[in-house]
């Protein structure tokens, strides 16, 4: 009773106002999350926005037949990706011995390596990314996967600081859906590195124009050696630095040391490399020298690629967004310091490719596209700002006028590549299911063939064991550099060609007949041998053009006399690279 009377009175004093005080000041009591937890829970946002970008960038791979194609879609395709496995072996290995007679041996049973002749930028992380993994065919692609979703989330944090959360996710996806983007996810080059590396570049390089300070500097030198380090292409993100100063007129920066001791940080890390790839490709290859009609020609294909690659509205948007953000930088408003940057790494990425006379492929242009995709945004928020869209609410504006860009990019731009199954896994399949003494293998076919079928042998064998080995037809039956300049036949007929590949103790022949590939005379040849010296060869398995979505006709002939042992060694001529030659 004195408890429930003490009650009483406490309470009835308080009035009906102090009653609602009471009620309404709990809410107002309520404690603000903790900067911890708005730090964690922001960072499982931008985790989940990566791993939106790294999904996608796989189910396109898998989309377009990557995981079951092989690596014959550039010449240069296995030779990335032989050098990558023969990084990842030494590594595993324990880095036994001198590295340069390892590559020596490793090239004498898969003779694809090429070390040297790119930086070794890309050849090291891939070389990193495949030690878990023996057979690194599917690792490989989802490195590239990885890679074009880093890309794309480094677009959507530049994009971010600009137009938010919602346009910057929109542009980066738009970056991984383009055709380009996922014929370079689904093939192991380098291109998807270089454009990563340029594109760090440029959000590098718009902060130091923010700040000025010397720690930015350097983090700029650091980025654009990196991506010199990736390939020679990469060369070009150098002109970007003092391109981005002129547009913005800051020349108060040359008065700081930080840009100079960026240029050592860059020299440093990629000027050695970079010397030695241009040495050996002027020995291995021969160069167009310049022209304007060469210029001129590469001008019309680049707008044409861009064009035909991310559509009309995509090009108009960006078009319109180059122009407001020339006025932008011209007043120093807005983001006039992000605008600066990514033309300037964008513009000098198409003046290299153009005005340098080299081969013409739009995969070099992807690392000039990824920034001028950021001018999606100031195109987007000039129609935004028109009267037909004032009824809408501000912040859904610019994202309904890319939403509409994007879905003409869908209905007329928009497609899967698909990565095309040449016959080179099976071949090496059926070829591991029937092993003969020896495990000698020649592969006549292109560029492309040749590296295909020996990526294929390389990821399906024990490296760790002698056998199997694999000659390329353009190793044993001509000499000549990479672009066919000297070509010769080494032997005189095919009756001397067989008599070495027997001394050598190949035990199988993997020929590649598709119709129209080469008419250089070592193909004849090859067809003369076959059919004139039945006796000494028989036609085992084929594996036709057409069945189960091969584009490739392949047979497969066993030598039936050859040495076992072998009297004659594996011999590689190395005439047009470091000299001499290199044998098991």
């Amino acid at each position: 009773m004195l408890g429930r009377n003490s009650k009483k009175k406490r309470t009835k004093g308080i009035g009906p106002n102090e009653a609602l005080s009471e009620r309404t000041r709990a809410p107002a009591e309520i404690e603000p999350p903790s900067p911890r937890r708005v730090f964690a829970a922001a960072g499982i946002t931008e985790i989940g926005i990566f791993l939106l970008f790294l999904a996608l960038a796989v189910l396109l791979q898998k989309a377009g037949g990557a995981f079951s194609s092989e690596m014959g879609h550039y010449p240069d395709e296995a030779a990335h990706y032989i050098t990558g496995l023969m990084v990842r072996d030494y590594a595993a290995s324990g880095f036994p011995g001198n590295p340069i007679t390892f590559a020596e041996r490793f090239y004498a049973r898969f003779p694809k390596v090429a070390f040297g002749v790119w930086p070794p930028l890309f050849h090291g992380i891939l070389g990193v990314w495949l030690l878990p993994t023996p057979d690194g065919r599917t690792s490989a692609l989802l490195l590239m996967a990885f890679i074009m979703a880093a890309t794309g989330y480094l677009l959507y944090r530049c994009v971010r600081k600009a137009a938010g959360r919602i346009c910057g996710v929109s542009i980066g996806v738009l970056l991984v859906l383009l055709p380009i983007s996922q014929v370079v996810t689904s093939s192991v080059m380098a291109d998807s590195l270089v454009m990563l590396t340029e594109l760090a570049t440029a959000a590098l390089l718009a902060r130091w124009l923010r700040t000025g300070s010397n720690r930015d500097a350097h983090w700029v030198g650091v980025a654009a050696g990196l991506a010199c380090m990736t390939k020679g292409n990469g060369m070009a993100v150098i002109l970007a630095v003092p391109l981005a100063m002129a547009l913005t007129r800051r020349f108060n920066l040359l008065r700081k040391s930080g840009i100079y001791v960026a240029g050592l940080i860059a020299a440093a890390l990629a000027c050695g490399w970079e010397l030695h790839a241009l040495v050996l490709n002027r020995k291995i290859s021969t160069f167009n020298g310049f022209s304007l009609a060469g210029v001129r020609a590469a001008f019309e294909f680049s707008f044409k690629f861009v064009y035909n690659s991310i559509g009309w509205a995509l090009c108009a948007l960006i078009l319109l967004g180059l122009t407001v953000a020339a006025s932008s930088i011209k007043r120093r408003v807005g983001e006039w310091r992000l605008w600066a940057s990514m033309v300037a790494v964008g513009l000098s990425v198409f003046v290299f490719h153009i005005l340098l006379p080299h081969s013409m492929d739009g995969r070099y242009l992807l690392a000039g596209i990824a920034p001028l995709m950021v001018f999606l945004v100031p195109g987007a928020r000039t129609i935004a700002d028109t009267p037909p869209l004032a009824r809408i609410v501000p912040r859904w504006r610019v994202p309904l006028v890319l939403s509409c860009a994007s879905a003409i990019f869908f209905g007329f731009s928009f497609q899967v590549p698909k990565m095309p199954r040449f016959g080179f896994r099976e071949a090496a399949a059926w070829l591991e299911k029937h092993p003969l003494a020896g495990g000698r293998y020649l592969v006549v076919s292109d560029g492309s063939g040749e590296g295909g079928f020996i990526a294929e042998v390389a990821s399906r064998s024990d490296r760790r064991l002698p056998a199997p080995l694999v000659m390329r037809s353009s190793k044993l039956l001509f000499v000549s550099d990479w672009n066919l300049s000297g070509y010769r036949l080494v032997y005189d007929g095919p009756e001397k060609a067989l008599t070495a590949i027997e001394q050598m103790g190949i035990s199988y022949i993997v020929m590649d007949g598709t119709q129209d590939l080469s008419p250089l005379p070592h193909w004849d040849q090859v067809r003369q041998m076959l059919h004139q010296y039945s006796g000494r060869l028989h036609l085992v398995q084929r594996f036709p053009a057409g069945e189960n979505g091969r584009v490739r006709s392949l047979d497969v002939y066993q030598v039936l006399h050859f040495a076992n042992p072998p009297s004659k060694k594996f011999e590689f001529q190395m005439i047009y690279t470091r000299g001499g030659s290199i044998s098991e």
